[in-house]
């Protein structure tokens, strides 16, 4: 593990290198899903860490576009309703700058615990936009973000436990489920809090399976759903 474990998991410093530096960042661009549903999002993530402390910030900027007022037609599948309907398109943005302190703790061998403390600042706004699909309005409304931002605290907690080749870990990420006041058409604009569990095998000292996945439902412009990825990875050539 790497600094990158100050978002993941936690407890995964226990195991990183001894000191570790990371700067990540992803820009997803405007992704369009179905029909006049979509998304666009981006982050940044700057992280140090070495064993039993982890210090980052990172920031999540997400704007999600869907029916204000959907147009269902009777007898008609989902895929082919009219979702756009008389109200236009809702789009909410949310950013948050998270900034924190990773804690970690070893409870025996091969088991510890984590927590990142963080304050996070937010600034959300909402609101209706007259575009004929999704990514017309993601890419032209302006989204003003008026008024000031509002600061909570917030943290998350990990799990993870190495026997062997076997590794298993559980991450609860925003705990406290900080919400914002949105600008615009008012409201709240919240960080959902997210449960998510993991194992990794080590097939050979050069191959190793994992898999996670997500404990609780999580709601989107698509309703709710529950996420779940797992993938090899390995080198051609030994290490020595």
């Amino acid at each position: 593990a790497d600094a990158r474990a100050f978002y993941w998991n936690p407890p995964g410093l226990a195991a990183g290198s001894y000191f570790s530096l990371v700067v990540d960042g992803m820009d997803a661009g405007v992704t369009p899903d179905r029909l006049a549903v979509g998304r666009d999002n981006s982050s940044f993530l700057l992280g140090l860490a070495m064993p039993a402390l982890g210090l980052g910030y990172y920031r999540l900027h997400s704007r999600s576009a869907f029916p204000a007022v959907p147009l269902l037609i009777e007898g008609a599948p989902a895929s082919a309703q009219n979702l756009t309907g008389p109200g236009g398109l809702q789009v909410d943005t949310l950013i948050t700058h998270h900034a924190g302190v990773s804690l970690v703790q070893s409870v025996w061998q091969g088991v510890a615990i984590g927590t990142t403390l963080k304050l996070v600042r937010g600034i959300a706004a909402t609101g209706s936009v007259a575009a004929a699909n999704a990514q017309e309005a993601l890419e032209t409304d302006p989204a003003e973000l008026l008024g000031g931002a509002t600061n909570e605290f917030d943290l998350d907690v990990g799990f993870m436990a190495a026997g062997g080749p076997l590794k298993v870990g559980l991450t609860v990420r925003n705990l406290r489920e900080p919400k914002f006041e949105a600008a615009g058409n008012g409201g709240e604009l919240m960080l959902e809090r997210q449960a998510r569990a993991g194992l990794s095998y080590a097939v050979t000292p050069d191959w190793v399976a994992a898999a996670d996945f997500d404990l609780q439902k999580t709601r989107d412009p698509f309703g709710e759903r529950r996420d779940i990825g797992f993938g090899v990875v390995g080198g051609v050539i030994p290490r020595v």
